[in-house]
């Protein structure tokens, strides 16, 4: 994952990842992970409601085996190295880099 994500920046503090498998949609694949079904640790819920990753990335394609993939990244900090567009969101706007 790490080594992924350093491709196009640097990550600093903490990082995380969350695949979905199958699920098709933002909301679909949220859900999904926040539910956490037949995971006992509960790592994706735990992931996406951690208050130490203040940044995420995602990627989905197509999967051999279950129609699609998502990959969703996170990190406390993140410094971009402009080979990959990078949008900044706040509560108000989106812009790109």
């Amino acid at each position: 994952m790490s080594e992924r994500v350093n491709k196009c920046g640097a990550w600093g503090s903490t990082i995380g990842e969350n695949i979905s498998y199958g699920s098709t949609g933002g909301q679909d694949i949220v859900f999904a992970l926040i539910v956490d079904d037949g995971v006992s640790s509960r790592g994706h819920r735990k992931n996406i409601f951690n208050p130490k990753f203040l940044l995420m990335g995602s990627g989905t394609s197509t999967h051999k085996g279950y129609r699609t993939m998502t990959v969703i990244d996170y990190a406390g900090t993140y410094t971009g190295n402009g080979k990959c567009p990078l949008i900044k969101v706040n509560t108000n706007t989106a812009t790109s880099e």
